[in-house]
């Protein structure tokens, strides 16, 4: 005997068990659910959302310059205060003479006027006044939280290179230290290390030479303290 196909359709529609016919319409509200996220995602990924990072980097700049020495070493340090202050790491300062070069390709002579070795961070004085100047954050960083270094990696010029905060204080035995995978390489030191604001959290002062990933930079508490023994500083 012979059945038509709608019958046959029929019939092989009752013959499934229903366990079977249960599981089948699980998988297909999965199959639904899952489209639907997907589509939401894509909507999402679709939204024209502008990121803050390019403003933020690009307001920061005005106020990072290179350091030079007299052996010809460079590094990088920003500006503190707008009267010609600026914060970097001693190691690179400590040098009889010491150039600043200023975002507008201004070389000026640079007097230091504080240190703390143990920190390896140092304040210079330039003569000059109507600098930009970066704002020292008064909260301290957070495991986990996005920033940015911004340098003068290998004399190539402003770099910028992202991530995150990976340990700070006490779990690093200094109180004062903050831990960052993000890129850090010779020139970067004495630059800062930003939020998504804009706002300095440490300075940077060094990376491990047997990993990647691992930067080191001193807390902008640090940077505070020591401005504090400048003279005459407001």
């Amino acid at each position: 005997m012979r059945f038509s196909r709608r019958t046959e359709r029929k019939i092989g529609a009752a013959a499934l068990p229903l366990s079977l016919g249960r599981t089948t319409r699980m998988k297909r509200r999965c199959v639904s659910i899952v489209l639907t996220g997907l589509m939401l995602a894509l909507g999402a990924c679709s939204t024209n959302v502008v990121s803050p990072v390019p403003e933020v980097i690009r307001n920061a700049t005005r106020g990072i310059v290179t350091i030079a020495n007299e052996v010809g070493s460079l590094g990088t340090g920003f500006v503190v205060a707008s009267d010609g202050l600026i914060a970097t790491n001693y190691h690179i300062a400590r040098k009889v003479m010491i150039f600043v070069i200023l975002p507008s390709g201004k070389h000026l002579q640079a007097t230091l006027v504080a240190k703390n070795e143990d920190s390896d961070l140092a304040i210079l004085r330039v003569p000059a006044e109507d600098l930009m100047s970066l704002e020292l954050r008064s909260t301290e960083a957070i495991v986990g939280e996005p920033v940015l270094v911004l340098g003068n990696p290998f004399g190539l010029g402003l770099t910028a290179s992202a991530g995150i905060v990976s340990a700070i204080g006490s779990s690093l035995r200094k109180t004062d230290r903050i831990q960052t995978d993000a890129a850090i390489n010779p020139g970067n030191s004495g630059g800062p290390l930003l939020d998504m604001k804009g706002k300095v959290i440490g300075i940077i002062n060094g990376k491990t030479t047997i990993g990647h990933g691992v930067g080191f930079a001193a807390s902008a508490e640090s940077v505070k303290r020591l401005l504090k023994t400048v003279p005459m500083f407001r």
